[in-house]
């Protein structure tokens, strides 16, 4: 890998454009995702505070310009033919993105406390508009990494963002310990993130061979299958659980769940007949 990388030097001049549709589909994933969960949470009670639910409320409208910069950024990417992006337009798609990702996070917690569990659901939506991001590279320098860990990160954080949701009408302490793994994952990746801007033009000093990815997909396994899941456990069988109240988003969820119950009774149905 290092050696592919150093036989590159002096190829910025050949420099290639992503597919405009795929930066379009990174942006439109971004901004109607993260619309979709400015809706879910408004139907959660709104902060009494209202210095801090007006502050909630500008930082969830902040999300909007940032989402139209990523994709303004998107359009001026550069990429030379070892696959490291040039030019500025990065670096300005990389904080724009995360700027967006925290007043997001920030702005649905402040402006309404119950609703903790979107923060890192927004996480997920940023894990795959970036992964559609990174499919746009042509050529992209550790691609097949960035895909791995996008994909495995925003699984798990799917898992443990859901794990969060299903203890939404408890105590604030219960909510708070059964989120404790959707945090510890959204947060890492801000950190990782941050250190990518961070290293602009110098990323092929970050390869594969440091156990960089390695490591935090490993760490990221472990922590959904292990603490996570247990301090699940924990608060769903805690005395102070309380039942679930619907949301606007429990119809689809149950529809899903119907659905999928009914495929799953046709296929033992069809077994059984053939």
């Amino acid at each position: 890998m290092l050696s592919s990388l150093a036989g590159c030097a002096g190829a910025a001049g050949a420099a290639g454009q992503p597919p405009l549709w795929l930066g379009l589909a990174a942006g439109g994933i971004l901004g109607l995702g993260w619309l979709a969960l400015h809706q879910v949470a408004a139907g959660y009670p709104a902060n009494p505070k209202p210095g801090w639910r007006r502050l909630g409320n500008c930082l969830q409208a902040l999300t909007i310009p940032c989402t139209i910069g990523v994709l303004v950024a998107w359009s001026q990417l550069r990429t030379d033919r070892c696959g490291h992006t040039v030019g500025s337009a990065a670096r300005w798609e990389g904080w724009l993105f995360l700027a967006g990702l925290a007043a997001v996070m920030a702005g649905v917690v402040l402006a309404h406390p119950g609703s903790g569990w979107i923060a890192p659901a927004a996480v997920v939506v940023g894990d795959a508009g970036t992964l559609v991001a990174v499919l746009g590279l042509h050529p992209a320098a550790l691609r097949a990494e960035a895909v791995m860990l996008l994909a495995v990160h925003g699984s798990c954080t799917a898992v443990a963002t859901w794990w969060a949701r299903q203890l939404r009408s408890s105590p604030p302490p219960l909510r708070a310990k059964a989120a404790e793994a959707s945090r510890v994952l959204a947060g890492s990746w801000l950190i990782l993130l941050l250190l990518l801007i961070t290293a602009g033009q110098h990323i092929d000093q970050l390869p594969p061979e440091s156990g960089l990815v390695t490591l935090f997909v490993a760490t990221a396994i472990s922590l959904v299958l292990g603490a996570g899941y247990t301090r699940y456990v924990e608060t769903r069988h805690d005395p102070d659980w309380t039942p679930l109240e619907a949301d606007r988003i429990t119809p689809y969820v149950q529809g899903v769940a119907s659905a999928a119950s009914r495929a799953a009774a046709w296929a033992v149905r069809y077994h059984e007949h053939w």
